[in-house]
């Protein structure tokens, strides 16, 4: 019994270590591969603008869509939101930084079952208003940086 004792918690730190989340199941906690950020739910509200088309913001939030799947694991987006063409303005010079005037900004919603690699979540918390800023480089949108606007 001992031997199978220690077995599953070298099992368990070893998955730890490898940065996968952990459930419960029949009363013991078991861990399994998180993968990357769930996108699966995500509900996408419409905003409008004047300065892109319905195409461009299309392709602005795949952009978000496949930084986060990449990015976050052990985490579940629920709400990705255009900020809007008058908002714009705060953040530009992301945009600038990297040579290109077009800016794209969607603040976001999600929560972190587990931190996974990104040590600076807080497991079993929620974020919102994380903007995720987004520049036109090599004729694509481009995450460029992250700001958490509720600090």
């Amino acid at each position: 019994m001992k031997k199978i004792t220690a077995l599953l918690l070298a099992l368990m730190m070893a998955f730890t270590l490898l940065g996968c989340q952990s459930t419960t199941v029949s009363g013991v906690q078991v861990f399994v591969s998180k993968g990357g950020g769930d996108v699966d739910e995500v509900g996408i509200k419409e905003v409008e603008s004047e300065l892109y088309t319905a195409a461009e913001l299309e392709d602005g939030i795949d952009a978000v869509l496949d930084y986060f799947k990449k990015g976050y694991g052990g985490c579940s987006l629920w709400e990705l939101e255009y900020v809007g063409d008058e908002n714009l303005e705060t953040y530009k010079m992301a945009a600038l930084r990297n040579g290109t005037d077009k800016v794209m900004a969607f603040s976001t919603v999600f929560n972190v079952t587990s931190a996974g690699e990104n040590s600076s979540l807080v497991a079993g918390s929620v974020y919102s208003d994380y903007v995720f800023i987004l520049a036109y480089l090599d004729d694509e949108w481009q995450v460029m940086s992250i700001v958490d606007e509720e600090e």
